[in-house]
């Protein structure tokens, strides 16, 4: 479809699928569906997100990716799953939020500034990270592919709730021997970029 404009829609709607169409501005009428619990706006022309999206109370999963997002500030309670993947993000704020599905990848983010405590995936595939201490200890799955990485971020290593582990495409060269510590992790990628010298 080409639709770029909503009227006021039935009010107790709980999923919205609006992707593939053509928006450029958020579309404010979504606002005012209370009882929304999902949320899809991939696949249009946003550049923006208006600070309103923070009426979406009782919204449990959004799903913004492959628009033109360069700075997020979503603040949902009760948002568990939050999709922001092919934008050109630079910042991101979710403050102290209960996301536990993050997924990232191809934007440009560096840094997630506010602590995610309750996160359990999280995929940032193809941004250049620096810095990862604001990720939560009970983090089961990690996409670092494609990040940039020249040497593992030790904070990784106490994420010893983590299962999946992916690191590969990256420009390692090396891991350390603590990666053993992680006695939870089965599903380790580190494909291309060998061999690999493991450090004590």
């Amino acid at each position: 479809n080409k639709i770029n404009s909503l009227p006021e829609l039935p009010p107790n709607l709980k999923i919205l699928d609006i992707s593939s169409n053509e928006f450029e501005d958020y579309p404010e009428s979504v606002n005012k569906l209370s009882n929304l619990l999902q949320l899809d706006l991939s696949y249009n022309k946003l550049k923006n997100l208006p600070e309103s999206i923070n009426n979406l109370k009782s919204v449990k999963k959004i799903n913004i990716s492959s628009n033109y997002l360069t700075y997020v500030d979503i603040n949902l309670q009760n948002l568990r799953t939050l999709n922001l993947r092919y934008n050109d993000i630079t910042e991101i704020h979710l403050h102290d939020s209960n996301i536990e599905n993050l997924y990232l990848t191809n934007n440009n983010i560096s840094n997630i500034a506010d602590p995610l405590t309750q996160m359990k995936a999280v995929d940032l595939q193809q941004n250049p990270v620096t810095q990862l201490n604001m990720l939560s200890h009970n983090l089961a799955s990690l996409t670092l592919s494609k990040a940039k990485l020249t040497s593992l971020p030790t904070v990784i290593l106490s994420f010893s709730k983590l299962e999946k582990l992916e690191l590969s495409k990256n420009a390692l060269r090396e891991l350390p021997v603590a990666i053993n510590t992680l006695t939870n992790l089965k599903d380790l990628s580190i494909h291309h970029y060998t061999p690999f010298i493991f450090i004590h």
